[in-house]
């Protein structure tokens, strides 16, 4: 059985960068962290243009030292870097070489994309920084579709993000924060189970290092 060919470089709130087959998606981390994977990249999606996303330098970087990535993103990112493709969310599929790339928009406190890439061999879901999954399961329902490998966001977990509902730091409330912008274990789950093929693969993205 053929098996997907991909690797978290990193994935969290100080950075994420994941290359699958030939797509990075996101750079959010120092340039150096990530050079390597780059020679096996033909494409860079971008999700956000949040700093653990996307870090600007290292965009450069890419930029001016592989040339023949082509970059997409949303249309706040394209404005940052000239090289990047802003992309039309209306369910429009843009081909990655032999990938079918579809764009979501999730919703969370910037215009964010999740990004489905229907390879030839495997139907793939990447999604992180996002509140819900009613966007996700609506075009996969219109697509109908089912995913071999599901990279979903996991940030927090219920239990442990209940007992700080009421610890305010000023303005600040962690439960306000998570519940609000980011995807919960369970609800990672739940998508996962409804929506993967027969031996479908969960890969947790952006786990909390205080609340998973």
């Amino acid at each position: 059985m053929k098996t997907l060919n991909y690797n978290i470089i990193a994935s969290g709130s100080s950075g994420n960068a994941v290359r699958i087959g030939n797509i990075m998606i996101d750079c959010g981390i120092p340039f150096k962290k990530m050079k390597e994977e780059l020679y096996k990249v033909d494409f860079l999606l971008i999700t956000h243009d949040h700093s653990d996303h996307l870090n600007k330098i290292t965009l450069n970087h890419i930029t001016e030292e592989f040339p023949n990535i082509k970059i997409y993103s949303t249309y706040k990112v394209a404005r940052i870097n000239k090289n990047v493709v802003a992309i039309n969310t209306d369910y429009l599929p843009i081909w990655l070489k032999e990938c079918e790339m579809y764009a979501i928009e999730v919703p969370h406190n910037t215009i964010t994309f999740a990004y489905v890439l229907l390879f030839p061999d495997f139907n793939v879901l990447y999604a992180t920084d996002l509140k819900r999954t009613d966007e996700l399961e609506e075009f996969t329902e219109e697509m109908q579709l089912k995913y071999d490998y599901v990279f979903l966001e996991a940030n927090y977990d219920d239990y442990k993000i209940e007992g700080v509902r009421n610890e305010w730091h000023g303005q600040y409330n962690a439960y306000i924060d998570s519940t609000s912008r980011h995807l919960s274990k369970d609800q990672s789950l739940k998508f996962f189970i409804k929506y993967k093929t027969e031996g479908g693969e969960h890969i947790e993205l952006h786990r909390s290092k205080r609340f998973y």
